[in-house]
C-alpha cells in the first residue's frame, strides 16, 4: 500500500509542477553538478514550443519542494563567413581574333577564390577562362569554359558573374572572354571568401509531393516527420543541360476552416534562382514548420527532373548554470509564455570557454488530457491505489 501511495502522490506533486507552471512537458537534466553545464536541444522539443518560441525554461525542485528558475543562455550554431576584398589594378584589356582579354593585378600577393565581374552590358550569355601569373608572363589555367550569364527582360533577370575557383595565390588574374562582340568589363571586386562550415543536422522525411500546376511552375511540397527549425535546403539534379529558373521556398504556418472549406497559410522564406551555374544551396533564416513547399518557375521552359532534396537546420545549445543541491529539468509546451529577461546574455563573454555537455532524459508530457486531474476522476486515483 505504501508503494502505491508513494506513487500516486509522486504523480501529484510532478503534474502539479508542471501544471501550475503552465508547461507540458518536462525533461531532467542529468548529472548536473555545480557547474556551467551546455545542453544539446534536441529536435523532437520544437514541435510542442509557442509560435514565439518563447516558452524554453530550467526549472529546479529543491530539497524542500521549492521550485527555482535558472537563467540560460541559448546560442545557435551557425556557419562564420566572411568576404575580404583587396585592392587591385585593372591592367590594359586586348583582343585577338575572337577573343577578348582583361587583366588584373593584386596589390600584394595574397589568395582569392573569388573574382565578380562587372559588366555593363545586361544581357549576355559568355564562357570564360581565368589564369593566374607570378610575373604577368607565364600563365596558369584556373577556371576554363566557365560561363557566366545575364538576362534582364520585362518577366526575368538573371545575373552570374561571379567566377569562384579553389584557393589562387598569384598576384596577377587573367580573363579571357570567346565573343565577337565586346563584353565591355568596366572593373570587379577580387575577394577571399571564407566559410567555416559547422555540422547541421539532417531532416528526413518519407515523401515529396510533385505537381506541376497550370501557371507551369513545378511545386514540391515536403512533410517533416515533426515540426523543426529549417535554415538550409539543397536541390539536386542530373538534368545535363543548361538552364536558370527563379524559385520560392515557402512554409505551412497556420491551417484554419472557412465556410469554404480548409485554408493553408503559406509564408514566403526565401527567393532565389535554381541554375545550372551554381550549387543550388540555399541559406535562409531559422523557419519552424513541419512543411515546406519549393516552387520552380518554369515560365514555357520543360520542368527540369530533380534527383533529391536535403533540408538541414542549425544546431542549437543552452548554457546553464546549475547546483547540484536541486534537480534539473528542461520544461516547455507554454502557449502563454512571453521571452525570459536573463542578465545573463549581457555577460555572455565572460563564460567559460571550456564548458562540458549534459544529456537529458526522456521527454515526459503533462496534458491534462493524457494525465487526468485527480479532482475529476476517482476512478483514476483508486486505479493506483489498488493494486489490479
Amino acid at each position: 500500500m505504501r508503494t502505491f501511495l508513494s506513487l500516486f502522490f509522486g504523480l501529484i506533486i510532478a503534474q502539479g509542477y508542471a501544471q501550475l507552471r503552465g508547461y507540458s512537458y518536462s525533461q531532467e537534466i542529468l548529472d548536473a553538478s555545480n557547474n556551467w553545464h551546455k545542453i544539446e536541444l534536441p529536435n523532437s522539443m520544437f514541435q510542442h514550443l509557442n509560435s514565439r518560441q518563447s516558452d524554453i525554461r530550467i526549472l529546479g525542485i529543491t530539497p524542500d519542494n521549492d521550485t527555482i528558475e535558472t537563467p540560460y543562455l541559448i546560442e545557435e550554431y551557425k556557419h562564420n563567413s566572411s568576404v575580404v576584398e583587396f585592392p587591385f589594378e585593372q591592367l590594359n584589356s586586348s583582343r585577338k581574333d575572337d577573343t577578348y582579354y582583361s587583366a588584373f593585378k593584386l596589390n600584394k600577393l595574397v589568395a582569392i577564390n573569388q573574382i565578380e565581374l562587372r559588366l555593363s552590358n545586361q544581357n549576355f550569355d559568355y564562357r570564360v577562362k581565368l589564369e593566374g601569373s607570378s610575373d604577368n608572363n607565364e600563365w596558369f589555367t584556373i577556371l576554363n569554359d566557365y560561363r557566366i550569364l545575364g538576362l534582364n527582360t520585362s518577366s526575368e533577370r538573371l545575373s552570374f558573374k561571379k567566377l569562384l575557383f579553389s584557393k589562387s595565390l598569384y598576384q596577377y588574374s587573367r580573363v579571357s572572354i570567346l565573343t565577337s562582340e565586346h563584353p565591355k568589363i568596366e572593373g570587379a571586386s577580387i575577394n577571399f571568401y571564407d566559410n567555416s562550415e559547422v555540422k547541421m543536422s539532417t531532416y528526413t522525411y518519407e515523401k515529396i509531393n510533385e505537381v506541376t500546376n497550370e501557371d507551369n511552375e513545378t511545386i514540391f511540397q515536403i512533410e517533416l516527420d515533426e515540426a523543426v527549425p529549417v535554415s538550409y535546403i539543397n536541390i539536386q539534379t542530373n538534368h545535363n543541360q543548361d538552364f536558370a529558373r527563379r524559385l520560392e521556398v515557402e512554409a505551412l504556418l497556420d491551417i484554419f476552416e472557412t465556410e469554404k472549406g480548409m485554408r493553408y497559410s503559406y509564408s514566403t522564406i526565401h527567393n532565389g534562382l535554381f541554375s545550372s551555374l551554381q550549387s543550388n544551396k540555399y541559406n535562409f533564416n531559422p523557419t519552424l514548420a513541419k512543411i515546406f513547399r519549393i516552387k520552380i518557375i518554369n515560365n514555357d521552359n520543360t520542368p527540369i527532373p530533380i534527383a533529391d532534396i536535403k533540408l538541414k537546420g542549425f544546431k542549437s545549445t543552452l548554457t546553464t548554470r546549475l547546483d547540484s543541491s536541486a534537480k534539473y529539468f528542461l520544461v516547455y509546451g507554454n502557449s502563454k509564455a512571453t521571452s525570459p529577461n536573463y542578465d545573463l546574455v549581457l555577460f555572455k563573454d565572460k563564460l567559460p570557454s571550456d564548458i562540458s555537455f549534459t544529456k537529458l532524459g526522456e521527454t515526459k508530457s503533462y496534458i491534462a488530457e493524457e494525465v487526468p486531474s485527480p479532482a475529476k476522476s476517482s476512478k483514476w486515483i483508486l486505479w493506483i491505489i489498488i493494486p489490479a
